[in-house]
């Protein structure tokens, strides 16, 4: 009898292993089958090595978003760069204009380049309705991310970089969300914008300057270091022969009047990819430097 018993008590254990193990299989698989799910949106960019273009739905914008991801090879989580193209630009111009791919396999960043329209200024706009730019990066993009990427989900984990009209979007992001970046950079951005509400479809962005003051304020970089209620790491830089000078030397004085800390530098050059090219290593390093390592 007591043979028997344990006999029985073997084909118990083995039936539970076995169920055990066709378990642990099916969550595998269904993992495996939702991961190649999510890839099968996307595809990998010819000739750049592990720079993947995405899409996905915003509710904000009513739309396909697409942008670009280079994805470190290194196991683990990353922290993520955002990293905003310009003016008359769109998510394909930092892939397209510089060797950033190559340049990122030094650094273990997880950088995300999202489209953010030719003239969006990252801003939601109170005059076109489907220009909400600023809460599709705040709340559907970074979300997006932290879904989709082994991230690390926190504010150390976060930090976002431009250039020219990214350049004031990175800064501006970082001064309104320092609690979900801790790092923001610029490289010739345009950091005053109240100097140039003529220039660049401003005014069909952020309305009349009269009318619309309310919105000009809420989104100037000046009036932005008033309410800033978190720390957050400020580089930026700028060629001496660029027309955004001279808005980055006044912001530069705004942050020294009110006490706060800052990489700064003017460099020779222009308003130009050449320029930009040239000085996005030093960004990473930056952003780098200040973020979680990968784990």
């Amino acid at each position: 009898m007591a043979a028997m018993e344990r006999h029985t008590m073997l084909r118990d254990l083995e039936v539970r292993a076995y169920h055990s193990i066709c378990v642990h299989d099916v969550l595998r698989i269904a993992v495996a089958c939702l991961f190649f799910s999510f890839l099968s949106g996307s595809h990998t960019l010819a000739g750049e090595k592990n720079v993947h273009t995405l899409s996905h739905y915003s509710t904000v914008l009513h739309k396909e978003q697409k942008m670009n991801v280079y994805v470190p090879t290194t196991p683990g989580r990353h922290s993520v760069l955002y990293l905003l193209h310009g003016a008359y630009g769109d998510y394909t111009n930092w892939v397209s204009n510089t060797r950033i791919a190559a340049i990122a396999e030094n650094f273990d960043l997880i950088i995300v380049m999202p489209d953010g329209a030719p003239f969006s200024w990252y801003t939601d706009s109170p005059v076109q309705p489907a220009s909400q730019y600023e809460s599709y990066i705040v709340n559907e993009l970074v979300p997006f991310v932290d879904s989709a990427f082994a991230t690390f989900a926190e504010k150390k984990g976060r930090g976002i970089c431009g250039l020219s009209m990214g350049g004031y979007g990175a800064i501006k992001f970082g001064l309104k969300y320092p609690s979900l970046f801790a790092s923001a950079s610029s490289m010739s951005g345009i950091l005053t914008i109240m100097n140039h509400a003529s220039q660049w479809k401003m005014i069909e962005v952020f309305g009349d300057t009269i009318k619309s003051i309310e919105t000009w304020k809420k989104n100037d970089l000046p009036q932005l270091l008033l309410s800033v209620k978190d720390t957050i790491a400020i580089k930026f830089d700028t060629g001496i022969s660029d027309f955004a000078l001279a808005d980055n030397r006044q912001f530069l004085s705004e942050l020294q009047k009110h006490g706060f800390a800052y990489e700064y530098a003017e460099y020779p050059g222009n308003h130009s990819w050449q320029y930009w090219g040239m000085h996005i290593v030093d960004h990473l390093q930056f952003h780098a430097k200040m973020l979680r390592q990968s784990q």
